[in-house]
């Protein structure tokens, strides 16, 4: 049995012992990339909505981010997925030979816990849910070994960042960045596990924070970018 069948399921026997009802979901990207040589992760908090069955365990077409249609707009897309292809977009231009599309298909893509619920706060069995994938990431972050790994709100960062701390992990002075955005801002950092680096970067939730493609604020992520390409570039 692969890392990812085992992961999966680990995934589907919690669903079950928990005795979740909404239906579940693991990689929004092909399951080829589960492996130790993918470059970069992005991770979110948890699905939403309903889905009503489980799975999809991968998305073997493509980034769920770029290739389903969960919005109304002129391309299918709503605001988290136009966020998210944004930066794509952004960081390809740094990364010779790469488009956005093909980076986002080769990215680790899935949430912190796999369990979808209408909100955060009425996850069904909330704690024992949380402490589930917080087990499930421990073997997950074991296995895979990104040069960057982007969290999705500060709820995936923390949780994400701490079972990095537990596995020895050492983090560096933190570099913050205003999205000139209200008070809202990015973080990243280096966490060092023995040999291995890894550029931990922290966004606002990109569901509720459109932070990128502003016209009026089209220079507040250089650094930023120029940080993530630096890494993925080595």
């Amino acid at each position: 049995m692969t890392e990812f069948e085992k992961t999966v399921a680990n995934i589907e026997d919690e669903y079950s012992r928990l005795e979740h009802s909404r239906g579940w979901r693991f990689l929004y990207t092909p399951k080829r990339t589960f492996d130790q040589k993918t470059k970069l992760a992005l991770i979110g908090l948890n699905p939403g909505g309903e889905r009503g069955n489980n799975g999809p365990s991968s998305k073997e077409d493509g980034n769920a981010y770029r290739v389903e249609r969960w919005g109304r707009g002129k391309h299918g897309r709503n605001p988290l997925q136009e966020q998210i292809c944004l930066l794509y977009s952004l960081i390809a231009e740094q990364v010779p030979g790469s488009t956005a599309d093909s980076l986002m298909d080769e990215t680790f893509s899935a949430n912190f816990c796999s369990f979808h619920s209408k909100s955060w706060r009425l996850l069904h069995e909330r704690e024992k849910s949380i402490e589930s994938a917080r087990k499930l990431w421990t073997g997950i972050l074991t296995f895979i070994h990104p040069r960057v790994l982007i969290a999705l709100g500060k709820e995936t960062a923390r949780e994400l960042s701490g079972i990095l701390e537990s596995q020895g992990g050492l983090r560096s002075e933190e570099c913050s960045i205003s999205t000139e955005w209200g008070g809202i801002k990015c973080r990243y950092w280096i966490f060092r596990l023995g040999e291995r680096e890894i550029l931990f970067v922290e966004l606002p939730h990109l569901s509720r924070f459109r932070v990128f493609g502003r016209k009026e604020h089209a220079t507040w992520h250089l650094k930023l970018i120029e940080a993530i390409a630096a890494r993925l570039n080595e």
